[in-house]
């Protein structure tokens, strides 16, 4: 069976505090789980919205080994109008926001950096509590 995640279930090894369960379902799971474009261009978004420094670069390498481990449908000229619109539309309501709102939403807490091999969805933050690798 194959599983069409979302970015909450994708970056909950990034999380300070992982779930488990869900880190563990990741793990049973790997093999069979695909993403939507929307949702990996959604965490590039949230990580190049943040300043530059140790979080931001440890997210993107984080994100880089994502996208060399999941499988990802093509995207659809309709799915390219529909994000583009999407964007500007949040873009247009949080101008007030905070500054670091992308990233809390999108629930980035520790990056986990490159690893020489690939890595696994579930691998902890590099940085994580150990209770959590």
């Amino acid at each position: 069976m194959t599983y069409l995640v979302d970015a909450n279930v994708l970056n909950e090894p990034t999380k300070r505090a992982p779930n488990r369960k869900v880190i563990d379902w990741l793990s049973a799971n790997e093999r069979n789980l695909v993403v939507d474009a929307i949702i990996l261009a959604e965490l590039s978004l949230g990580i190049l919205a943040l300043p530059r420094g140790r979080k931001r670069r440890q997210l993107e390498q984080w994100f880089e080994a994502l996208v060399q481990t999941i499988d990802c449908p093509p995207w659809e000229a309709a799915i390219s109008r529909r994000w583009a619109k999407l964007v500007v539309d949040v873009k247009q309501k949080e101008d007030d926001a905070p500054h670091d709102c992308h990233s809390e939403r999108a629930g980035f807490h520790k990056g986990r950096p490159a690893a020489a091999e690939p890595a696994r969805l579930t691998d902890p933050p590099m940085d994580a509590p150990s209770a959590a690798r």
